[in-house]
């Protein structure tokens, strides 16, 4: 099926790295929010390459978004309770059932360029924000808020640039609350990529240190 739109595919490539290497994949946050304060960044995927042969590993990008709803008490990773679609220039609503459970109703028209969500819950609450598969079935969350007032209305206006780390010790939907200690070996504005792009994964024979770099 043909990337359309928004949608972007990129597909990462390694070739007898001799060791083996995670990258952990997370999108820059936006401004709306105090980062590692009340804002925290979601590992939106981790990819696995192996120390010999060929490894590769193909990410989509799908440029639908939806806000996410989080169980309670999941330690640090985020786990839908509920899912709601919500693009940009539309607006859901959190909201508490009887049973003291935050949801979210359907999309409704919002405001031009953003992606709002109003809170009307008891209490003030959290939400994450995510990005659907390819084919809609799942929500990964890219972004977490906490401690959002009630009556209050989230408006997010998203810039997908996507920032990759050599690191090993994060899962998918974790939440990253401080600064990754490792350097940034990728981060680039998906949408000033074609929609489908190719690149190799490298490993300095000098240095050791980990590249990613156009095909």
């Amino acid at each position: 099926m043909p990337i359309t739109g928004n949608a972007r595919q990129l597909t990462f490539r390694a070739n007898n790295l001799g060791k083996e290497i995670d990258l952990m994949l997370m999108f820059t946050p936006p401004a709306e929010g105090k980062l590692y304060s009340d804002l925290y960044p979601v590992c939106w995927k981790v990819l696995q390459f192996h120390s010999s042969g060929v490894s590769a590993a193909t990410v989509h990008y799908s440029a639908s978004t939806a806000f996410v709803a989080p169980q309670k008490d999941t330690d640090n990773i985020v786990s839908a309770y509920n899912v709601e679609s919500c693009e940009t220039g539309e607006l859901c609503a959190l909201m508490t059932n009887d049973k003291g459970n935050n949801y979210l109703t359907k999309a409704a028209v919002g405001s031009k360029g953003v992606v709002q969500c109003k809170v009307q819950t008891s209490t003030p609450a959290e939400v994450a924000f995510g990005l659907f598969n390819a084919d809609k079935t799942t929500v990964n969350p890219v972004f977490k808020w906490t401690g959002l007032g009630i009556g209050s209305t989230l408006a997010v206006r998203l810039t997908p640039i996507l920032k990759i780390y050599a690191v090993s010790d994060y899962q998918a939907s974790e939440i990253i609350k401080g600064d990754v200690h490792s350097e940034v070996k990728f981060e680039v504005d998906l949408m000033t990529l074609p929609h489908e792009t190719n690149w190799n994964v490298i490993r300095d024979p000098v240095s050791k240190e980990i590249k990613i770099v156009r095909a």
